[in-house]
């Protein structure tokens, strides 16, 4: 598990870089993805589930 998780990081790095942007910004981009995954996982009062499908907001 740990090796999928980081080779989706490497991912998107690769994907910053590639973007244009200098080594750090594209580590800034990695750390505030990640950020963002774990203020929405405390929000959502949720634990990380690596294999679970996203959660979609249905049209009511």
């Amino acid at each position: 598990m740990r090796t999928n998780l980081s080779q989706l990081g490497k991912a998107y790095y690769q994907r910053k870089r590639n973007e244009g942007k200098r080594p750090i910004a594209a580590t800034i981009c990695l750390a505030r993805r990640r950020t963002n995954v774990l203020y929405a996982l405390i929000r959502d009062n949720r634990t990380w589930q690596p294999d679970s499908p996203p959660i979609t907001q249905s049209a009511a």
